[in-house]
Parts: C-alpha cells; sequence; structure tokens
C-alpha cells in the first residue's frame, strides 16, 4: 500500500492507514469482546450505520474475537446497542490476551 503524507496546518494525515489516523486523533476507549464468528460482518455494518461511534476491528476471526474503537463519550450508546443485540446473538467481553 502506498503512504501519502499532507500537512493541513496543525493536522499531518497519513492517508493509507484508518486504524493509525483514528488513535492519532481520537483517544479512543478499546474493549474486546468475542462474538458468534458469522455474525462479525453483521456487527460491522450495524456500528458503521451509527456514524462515528465505534469502529470495530476482527482481532481473532477463528475465535470471534473483535475490537471495539469506542469514541470519547459513546460508551453508553455501544452499551445500549451491544445489550439489545445479546438478544439476538452471542456477544461477550473478552478479557484474553491480546
Amino acid at each position: 500500500m502506498k503512504w501519502e503524507s499532507r500537512n493541513w496546518g496543525e493536522i499531518k494525515v497519513e492517508i493509507g492507514n484508518l486504524d493509525y489516523l483514528l488513535e492519532q486523533f481520537l483517544e479512543t476507549i478499546k474493549k474486546y469482546y468475542r462474538i458468534e464468528r458469522k455474525e462479525i460482518c453483521f456487527l460491522k455494518f450495524i456500528f458503521e450505520a451509527y456514524d462515528g461511534i465505534a469502529m470495530l476491528t476482527t482481532v481473532d476471526s477463528d475465535l470471534g474475537v473483535v475490537l471495539f474503537h469506542i469514541a470519547p463519550g459513546c460508551e453508553d450508546d455501544v452499551e445500549m446497542i451491544l445489550q439489545d443485540l445479546q438478544h439476538h446473538i452471542m456477544i461477550e467481553r473478552y478479557r484474553g490476551r491480546y
């Protein structure tokens, strides 16, 4: 992947790695969850629809471990969505190592 940098005033943007951008410009809250493997894409689409509250990254697709980068102030919203989804799919906090 080709990396490209641009300077706009005080903000330097690295184009090509969204995770890097997210961590650079937002102090996100990181939480790991384990979900049913077949539901990873579904969950990703759900949180994309809630524009900006959280970004989902697959950490281990075999185990169904995902990492949420939650925007500050949106923790309660993410928790509410996950609690509602727990009625339909398996979602649990993951406390293993990563």
